[in-house]
């Protein structure tokens, strides 16, 4: 499409292409090969980048400019403690990017509390797929990017433990 778009420009004329965030548009692209990490993983490898990754476990991020591309990450099945499915907290983790990726429980539980947990200042979060996590993003930082993004379809609960047994109050951000 570029090179369409540079030929169009070269005679006078003008080429854009509008998308809406959604299905199709965001997460890990149709028939990206992904291999399988069971369990928790944590990165502290500075310029680490995570490629092609379907994470059945919790991604924790302790390193700066960390990028997390192509990937799925789901969880841990059945949790029963409070679970953010991504967590860049540490302090050093500057300069995170998320992008292309899907960010959802297989099995969704009320301790699937958030999809993404950002506290470091300067992360992005691109054409990421965020679903059935009882919150999408939570944001306890400045300068956070979040675009071209899906978030959808969040768990609601009745008796939600984190909220003192009363429903739960899911947010998308």
């Amino acid at each position: 499409m570029s090179i369409s778009k540079q030929f169009v420009e070269m005679h006078g004329g003008s080429m854009w292409l509008d998308s809406t965030p959604g299905e199709g548009s965001t997460g890990v692209p149709e028939g990206t090969p992904l291999t399988v990490h069971n369990g928790n993983y944590t990165v502290s490898t500075p310029g680490a980048v995570i490629d092609g990754m379907d994470i059945r476990g919790q991604l924790t991020i302790k390193a700066p400019d960390v990028t997390v591309r192509n990937s799925i990450i789901r969880g841990t099945a059945g949790a029963t403690s409070n679970q953010s499915l991504v967590k860049v907290v540490d302090s050093s983790a500057t300069g995170f990017l998320l992008t292309d990726s899907t960010i959802a429980p297989d099995s969704p539980t009320v301790y699937h509390t958030e999809g993404i947990r950002l506290g470091v200042d300067g992360a992005t979060v691109r054409r990421t797929d965020i679903s059935r996590t009882v919150d999408g993003i939570k944001i306890y930082a400045d300068n956070i990017t979040v675009e071209d993004s899906w978030l959808h379809d969040f768990a609601h609960y009745e008796s939600d433990p984190n909220q003192g047994g009363t429903p739960s109050h899911d947010d998308a951000i």
